[in-house]
Order: C-alpha cells, then sequence, then structure tokens
C-alpha cells in the first residue's frame, strides 16, 4: 500500500488546534494546525535494490525501473508562529500512528518575545519506507 503522507499528515493536524496571535503577540482565536502546514517537494531516496536479471542481451534502450526499497521523505514548513505545544501534539501522533511514519528532521527558533511559540518558517520532515517493484 502506497502511504501519501500529505493526507496522512493533514488528517493528524486537522484535529489539532493553538491559539493563533496576531504581530504584536495578541490573541488572535483558535487555528488548526493543518492550516499553517505547507507541504514542500516530497523527495524520494533508493535504499536498496535487487539484482533484475536481463531478458536478452543487447535490448537496451529502455530504461528499468529500480526494484528495491525506497524512504519517502515529506518537508513541511510552518507558515506561521505555532505553540510549541501543538507542534509537540503533531509530532506525537506521526510517531504512534498505525501507518508507518516518523519524523526524521526539526528546524526550529523560538519566538524572541514568547518562548512558547515556534518562530515563522520552522520546518520538520516526515518519513515513510516502501518497497518498490516485483512481487518480494
Amino acid at each position: 500500500v502506497d502511504l501519501n503522507l500529505k493526507l496522512a499528515i493533514n488528517e493528524i493536524a486537522k484535529r489539532i488546534t493553538f491559539e493563533a496571535r496576531n504581530r504584536r503577540g495578541e490573541s488572535d482565536g483558535q487555528k488548526n494546525l493543518s492550516d499553517v502546514l505547507q507541504f514542500d517537494q516530497t523527495q524520494e531516496t533508493f535504499l536498496s535494490k535487487k539484482k533484475k536479471k536481463r531478458k536478452k542481451a543487447g535490448k537496451k534502450g529502455k530504461k528499468e525501473s529500480e526494484v528495491g526499497y525506497y524512504r519517502r521523505d515529506q518537508p513541511i514548513t510552518l507558515s506561521d508562529t505555532v505553540e510549541f505545544k501543538a507542534i509537540y501534539e503533531l509530532l506525537e501522533k506521526v510517531e504512534i500512528s498505525k501507518q508507518l511514519m516518523y519524523v526524521t528532521d526539526i528546524e526550529m527558533t523560538r519566538d524572541f518575545q514568547d518562548g512558547a511559540v515556534a518562530r515563522k518558517n520552522a520546518t520538520f520532515t516526515v518519513s515513510t519506507f516502501y518497497y518498490k517493484g516485483g512481487r518480494e
């Protein structure tokens, strides 16, 4: 089963709310975490492969797709300041989900005025593994 990381993460984030703040740091009401997630280009990394037998010597031209294990990385950027409590909740739910997802990279900075929120453009990456090719 091919896992769509964007949809899976967005489903989790829809259920998490946080106290939004305006530029002056004043309360701006509740927001869903899914409203501030920006999904960057998905990256795929080839991990291992099985040797494929060549059918006939001399037949070239078609590039064979690599059979083996891949890691799919989904970089995510937060488009607004978000409370760390909401970010921790999302990261925890990603890690304990029934689907194979885990956090591989986190880059966040605390806000200068309020240390309980991550500054705009904080990033993290969620990854999964999958097998592509013939039968194993």
